[in-house]
């Protein structure tokens, strides 16, 4: 019981860590971003043009990364939230959201599929901990649980849940891949509250406010408290469906020895907040690994097994997570993205990628709104910035030679210029447009090895 207790406390450990890290991790992203703007000791001058929260935001990473060589620079390290998220540099994407944009683009990414390999391995070998023990969803429904158990005990809720059918969430799942291949944009982003609570933090750090996810995650907040207990996580969350399935061949498992349970005794399916039931091992790749069902069982027949090679398994999630860091490295400037847009670079910004195979050539366009430091300050906040990058597919040479981008939209024409990429093979344009969102047409010429190539990508803007 007492092993049992200390698994519990660490798990609740991992679950404040995971959620104070997401905070930290974006607070120093802007910091980042107001010194890289206002230079050394700015702090004064941030206060001055940005306002209180700013200058303490300043002085908070002078304070925390400001004695390094290179502060800006190592705090790109440390950038994102649970969809996608950057830690030592190493990219970790969620499988969700990687495959919903492979599905989407009917293309293969190479770096995305690096930034899905660590949690891939981390769902077939521990099952769906990330679940139980990472996701900030299930931490907040966990308070939810308990603000829902004190009201009923005061008889201000029905003492019967709704109930539905698990596969409904497996059929959801089907449904929005289908509907990302046919629409050609991932709709994932706009269903899953786990992502909108940390756009909700990066939107209150960077510009003082809230927008519309707050109301969906309290619209699922009130239905558990008043209708189900954790009926997102067990019939609706299309990300649990997904990790269900990785879970199948998983070593690591909750499960109960040979004796039989005393009877009558369902302990342990109360103690479930998935509801499932543990003691007979039904529906177990769905099991969270919170544990929560353990120290329940007051015969001790309950625990966590391990099916497979420990070491075996270990290796390989190192020897992955190294390949996927190494790659993520290289694969930087594929995705043409600037060293110092630190704002801009921020996995949950509004990105779009395209990835055209023209002859030879790869020309990865990446576009993004523009974000700066208070968009509603800006003077041209339907700005959109333009990242191409062109890659020789025999000779894996990046171009970096002379372009010309012409932009169309609605017969209103502009030409740019490059003789050169404005950073290493990156070349980068702003464009002004009325407003930011529908389509437009890019033009882009370049010297090929057989003579002038002319490339046109139609672009769907955010």
């Amino acid at each position: 019981m007492k092993d049992m207790n200390i698994l519990l406390n660490m798990r609740k450990t991992v679950q404040i860590g995971v959620v104070v890290s997401l905070v930290l991790i974006i607070m120093v992203s802007y910091g980042a971003t107001l010194h890289q703007v206002y230079g050394p000791g700015g702090e004064h001058l941030a206060g001055l043009m940005e306002g209180k929260w700013s200058f303490w935001l300043y002085r908070f990473f002078t304070e925390t990364m400001g004695a390094l060589r290179e502060p800006v620079r190592v705090a790109d390290g440390f950038k994102g939230t649970y969809w996608s998220i950057t830690v030592f540099g190493l990219t970790i994407t969620d499988p969700l959201a990687g495959l919903g944009h492979l599905v989407a683009t009917r293309s293969v990414y190479i770096p995305l599929i690096f930034g899905m390999l660590v949690p891939l391995f981390a769902a077939m070998t521990l099952g769906r901990a990330y679940c139980g023990w990472i996701c900030p969803m299930n931490t907040l429904l966990e308070f939810t649980d308990k603000l829902r158990n004190r009201l009923r005990r005061g008889e201000s809720l029905p003492t019967k849940d709704l109930h539905s059918g698990r596969l409904n969430k497996y059929f959801l799942l089907t449904a929005l891949f289908i509907a990302a291949a046919i629409s050609g944009v991932s709709v994932f982003p706009y269903l899953m509250p786990q992502l909108h609570l940390g756009k909700e933090v990066f939107q209150v750090v960077y510009f003082g406010s809230i927008s519309w996810g707050i109301f969906f995650i309290c619209g699922i907040i009130l239905f558990e408290i008043l209708f189900t207990r954790r009926g997102w996580c067990r019939y609706l969350c299309p990300a649990g469906a997904l990790l269900s399935l990785l879970a199948v061949p998983r070593l690591l498992r909750v499960e109960k020895t040979a004796r039989d349970c005393i009877q009558g005794c369902r302990s342990c399916v109360d103690a479930c907040p998935l509801g499932l039931e543990p003691h007979t091992g039904a529906s177990m790749m769905e099991c969270s690994q919170c544990g929560l069902c353990l120290p329940r069982c007051e015969e001790g027949l309950l625990g966590f097994r391990w099916r497979g090679n420990m070491r075996l398994a270990i290796f390989a999630g190192v020897a992955i997570a190294f390949f996927a860091l190494a790659n993520t490295a290289q694969a930087h400037h594929i995705r043409g993205l600037p060293h110092y847009g630190y704002t801009e670079n921020y996995p949950q910004n509004p990105t779009r990628e395209k990835v055209v195979k023209h002859k030879h050539y790869y020309i990865y366009v990446t576009t993004y709104s523009f974000e700066g430091l208070q968009r509603e300050k800006s003077d041209t906040p339907d700005d959109v910035q333009f990242y191409i990058y062109i890659k020789n597919m025999k000779t894996g040479q990046s171009y970096t030679g002379r372009m010309d981008v012409e932009i169309t939209r609605k017969g209103v024409r502009a030409l740019y210029h490059r003789g050169s990429p404005d950073e290493e093979a990156v070349y980068r344009i702003r464009h002004s447009f009325k407003k930011s969102r529908g389509g437009c047409l890019l033009n882009i010429r370049f010297d090929g090895a057989a003579g002038r190539e002319d490339v046109r990508i139609k672009i769907k803007l955010n």
